[in-house]
């Protein structure tokens, strides 16, 4: 049965990692035909896209009167982003605060971590805080949108399954 487990565990991952390529290639496909920077597309489509599990999750919570689950998906992911998929990436490729949009892109994201930290350990969350959360993240969208248009920056050709792989970047 162990063996049946790994086996699904490995299929999995294959899988994930797989469907982490055509997405990338699929958000790389999408700037090339709307003529902006993949870094906006990644932003926008691909940022919102992968967290879409996590709100169903918590629509699914809030709608079944669990909010723990709620708040334990937020913070659990937060978590897992930081601290796992920046420190595995940070690991392999160390990343250099270089440009002044990191530094600050890095200052709000502690700031409203401890904000949301803040508002669930005393008065909780309420449709105020949800709504200022909500206009953060457009208002977060647009800066850093704005930010790679103004700057024509690009992000790292190559996808997750060639980087893994290590096989040089698709033309």
């Amino acid at each position: 049965m162990i063996h049946l487990d790994l086996i699904e565990l490995v299929g999995g991952l294959i899988y994930l990692l797989a469907g982490a390529d055509l997405l990338v290639r699929g958000a790389v496909a999408l700037a090339r035909k709307a003529q902006v920077s993949p870094l906006v597309v990644a932003l926008t489509v691909v940022a919102l896209g992968t967290s879409l599990p996590e709100f169903i999750v918590a629509i699914q919570a809030l709608l079944t009167g669990y909010p723990g689950i709620l708040l334990g998906n937020v913070v659990g992911s937060n978590v897992a982003n930081v601290l796992l998929v920046g420190g595995l990436t940070a690991a392999v490729y160390p990343v250099a605060p270089g440009d002044d949009a990191v530094r600050r892109d890095a200052a709000v994201m502690v700031a409203l971590s401890l904000v949301f930290a803040g508002l669930c350990v005393t008065t909780g969350l309420d449709r105020v805080a949800g709504t200022a959360f909500v206009l953060g993240m457009v208002g977060v969208l647009f800066v850093a949108g704005r930010d790679a248009l103004r700057a024509k920056r690009d992000i790292a050709e190559g996808t997750p399954l060639e980087w893994v792989l290590g096989l040089p970047s698709s033309p």
